[in-house]
């Protein structure tokens, strides 16, 4: 063991036990001279590259002291519809109270960073700021830290469910939402149907919507911002329900939308009603409106009826699995990461404090908290399904993989730029009333993303 290795591991074990506090005065040169019986110019040289790690903090004329103890602000941006900024704050406040990291926390709403002179202004006033961010979301919010510059990185990472082909570089697994079809049982029974008829294929779909005409009910509805939304998010889910997933179908060219299920998908679009007055509008799904949802996450289970949340009322709530042709059930994920921005002037041991931050975010205490509380999956592996509150006695079980149901995560298979082009597409078919058959010819054009015109011979290697 080097002599840097024995004076390190003396300080972080002092600091372990308790006995060294951030900030605290550590002994003198000619202290660590007898202690580890080096020269005062080893000693001098090794506390050089521990100021270098962020660990000690040396001030000229004062000595050396554990780093950590300035008070460091960061900002911590939230969906606030997943949690309130005063439940996140309290949280976050229970599980940093003997972290000794000396954080002032700041936590707004992540909308805000939507604006470029909000972004501009955070970039001044922040040394660093976390964001919970989806997956496969390229953000113009605040540039990403690299993580995987932290020594155990990997360690953090693999306590953690992961998702192949993603890159978690600049970022850590946080939690995981859960999605299955919503139904107003009341309003089922009301137009003379029951759970027991909905077959995976739809077929029952127009005798069903007929039904609801006669009943003065709607089929169903989704949430629809006319600005910035896009409408093919609140229908994906169900076009695998109707087409199940395959490299063929979803890239090749093996027809997707041009089929049976692509005539059916937009007959069932075409009934949805669209609520763009979210928290107040009576004929949403939310409002008892409507008798079903195609894109209901498992935080529903907490904000249903909830005192905070009057916008979210369903009465006779039940939740229908995702089901392919064949009947087997799956499970439908997006998953959330935490991003961390580092200020370019941001000291070591400021930079080593954020990612303690972030690995008690991601911890298994702090995370059963905040999953609890919000209704969501945590991407701690070692969290059962059973240990979430809101899924006590097994109630909600369809909403975990498991027992042989697939895990499919659509934003894999569909790029936000071809999410956009399917969005303005069904936005023609629903809205503008374009033709059927057009809608389908484009949707099915729109699969392929990108394929190159390029000859052949400009794409060849030029031989040396």
């Amino acid at each position: 063991m080097t002599n840097l290795e024995r004076v390190r591991n003396y300080i972080t074990r002092e600091k372990r036990l308790g006995k060294l506090k951030s900030g605290d005065r550590l002994p003198s040169y000619n202290e660590f001279t007898e202690m580890f019986q080096i020269s005062y110019q080893t000693v001098s040289s090794i506390f050089g590259k521990l100021s270098k790690e962020g660990l000690v903090e040396t001030r000229k004329g004062s000595g050396s002291y554990l780093a950590g103890g300035t008070p460091l602000r960061v900002l911590v941006n939230i969906q606030p519809t997943t949690l309130s900024v005063a439940n996140m704050r309290r949280l976050l406040k229970k599980h940093l109270a003997d972290a000794n990291l000396h954080l002032e926390i700041v936590i707004r709403p992540v909308q805000n960073l939507a604006d470029p002179v909000v972004r501009s202004r955070v970039s001044g006033e922040f040394k660093a700021a976390l964001s919970i961010h989806p997956i496969c979301v390229e953000d113009d919010q605040l540039p990403a830290a690299l993580l995987s510059q932290f020594s155990d990185y990997r360690k953090v990472l693999g306590g953690l469910n992961t998702i192949a082909g993603v890159n978690y570089d600049c970022s850590l697994p946080f939690t995981q939402n859960s999605y299955l079809i919503g139904v107003n049982r009341n309003l089922l029974e009301k137009v003379g149907w029951s759970l027991e008829k909905l077959t995976p294929d739809f077929r029952w779909w127009d005798s069903f919507a007929a039904s609801c005409r006669r009943s003065g009910v709607l089929p169903a509805s989704v949430d629809y911002v006319p600005v910035g939304a896009l409408l093919f998010q609140e229908f994906q889910n169900l076009l695998l329900a109707l087409q199940s997933y395959s490299a063929e179908k979803y890239k090749g060219d093996v027809p997707l939308f041009r089929s049976p299920e692509g005539h059916r998908f937009l007959q069932i679009v075409r009934d949805t009603q669209m609520i763009t007055e979210t928290l107040s509008d009576p004929h949403s799904f939310y409002q008892n409106g409507a008798v079903f949802n195609w894109r209901c996450g498992s935080w529903l289970t907490v904000q249903n009826q909830a005192a905070e949340r009057p916008d979210k009322a369903v009465e006779g709530l039940v939740f229908l699995p995702y089901r392919d042709r064949t009947g087997v059930p799956f499970t439908v994920f997006d998953q959330d990461c935490l991003k961390a921005y580092l200020h370019p002037d941001i000291l070591p041991d400021e930079r080593l404090r954020v990612w303690e931050l972030m690995k008690i975010m991601v911890s298994r205490d702090f995370q059963l908290d905040f999953c609890s509380m919000t209704g969501t999956i945590s991407a701690a592996k070692s969290i059962l399904p059973a240990e979430y509150l809101w899924n006590r006695d097994n109630r909600y079980a369809a909403f975990f993989p498991g027992n042989g149901r697939d895990a499919l995560y659509p934003r894999l298979f569909f790029p936000m730029r071809q999410m956009a082009m399917f969005s303005i597409l069904l936005e023609n078919w629903k809205i503008y009333h374009a033709s059927e058959e057009e809608t389908l010819e484009r949707l099915e054009l729109k699969k392929h993303v990108y394929r190159s015109r390029i000859p052949e011979g400009m794409l060849k290697e030029e031989q040396s």
